[in-house]
């Protein structure tokens, strides 16, 4: 299921690179490519855990896995950021939906990483509910330009 919403919040990140709210900005164009690239290589690192599910959390493959989750997270988090300045600095989009990519960023950075290294269970739901609530703001406002009426 993860891997599902890490593969649509790639395409959502395709959407906001198509909608190019960051103006003429090329850290602004190349910032949702990082974070496309950073959420496929999460939906990957989702299905390669699963895969070892029943190795050992010590284990050199659970290690591995815990890597590239920590790499994919990084790409992520330095694709949203820049696009998330980008975006605020151009003020294409005004409200929440200008702020939500940097905020995404800064939640995955901030609450999501040191949830996944706690081991706690709670705090990583919580984190990672938190961090899905970004992304609603900014579907309803990509979704604008197609609305009818």
């Amino acid at each position: 299921m993860l891997a599902v919403l890490h593969r649509l919040t790639a395409v959502l990140c395709h959407g906001i690179l198509r909608a190019a709210p960051f103006g003429r900005s090329r850290a602004g164009r190349l910032g949702p490519w990082f974070a496309i690239v950073g959420n496929l290589l999460l939906a990957g690192c989702e299905l390669w855990s699963g895969a070892i599910v029943k190795e050992a959390a010590d284990s050199p493959v659970a290690g591995l896995v815990g890597t590239a989750f920590g790499v994919a997270s990084l790409v992520t988090i330095v694709g949203e950021l820049i696009a998330g300045v980008a975006i605020v600095r151009a003020k294409v989009w005004q409200g929440l939906p200008a702020w939500m990519l940097l905020t995404s960023a800064l939640v995955l950075l901030l609450l999501v990483t040191p949830a996944n290294i706690s081991g706690s269970n709670a705090f990583r739901m919580i984190a990672l509910g938190l961090w899905s609530l970004t992304f609603i703001p900014l579907g309803i406002r990509l979704m604008r330009p197609f609305a009818t009426g």
